[in-house]
Order: structure tokens, then sequence, then C-alpha cells
């Protein structure tokens, strides 16, 4: 009766700990996503920069432009990087619950 109770106790306690490993991870993506939005933001403030000053000879303010637009992409890159990575997670632990470890008290 005991060791029943016990293997529900630890049953329960595994389900808690899978659903905060999930919670986690989604709101990692959650993050991430958010950060890629604000990323194409900025691409697209640096792209009108380019073409509002494209005639001007105010050189510097078309270097930022440039500079917003190649730093979005990096970043961007970076951030579908995590994002993928993330996804990954979240596939692992709803197929097989791995990486959780509940021990008895």
């Amino acid at each position: 009766m005991k060791a029943k109770a016990s293997r529900k106790k630890m049953d329960y306690q595994r389900a808690e700990v899978m659903l905060s490993l999930e919670r986690t991870i989604l709101s990692k993506e959650r993050t991430v996503l958010a950060e890629i939005t604000v990323l194409l933001a900025f691409m697209t403030l640096g792209i009108l920069i380019i073409k509002f000053f494209e005639n001007s000879a105010n050189q510097p303010i078309l270097f930022f432009g440039f500079a917003l637009v190649m730093f979005s992409s990096v970043a961007m890159l970076f951030e579908i990087f995590n994002f993928r990575k993330y996804t990954k997670e979240l596939k692992k632990i709803e197929k097989d619950g791995s990486g959780i470890i509940v021990s008895p008290d």
C-alpha cells in the first residue's frame, strides 16, 4: 500500500516537473519570437534610412542604416538558431520526458 502511494507521488512529481520544463521552454520560444519581431523592425528601419538618404551627401547616416541592417541580420540568424534549439528540446521532452529525475522522499 505504501509503495503504491509512493509511486503515485513520484508520478505526480514527474508530471509536475515535465509541465514546468515545457512552460520554461515555451516561454523561451515566445521571448525569441518577440526578439525576432524587434529585429525585423530594426532591419526595416535600416532599409528605410538607406532609401530615404540614398541621394544625400550625409554618409554617417547611410553607414548607420547599413550597420542597422547588418546587425539585425546577424542577430536574427542567432535568434532563429535559438528558436530551433528550444523547439527541439520541447519535442524531446514531449517524446520521452528525458532529463527528468525525480527522487523518492
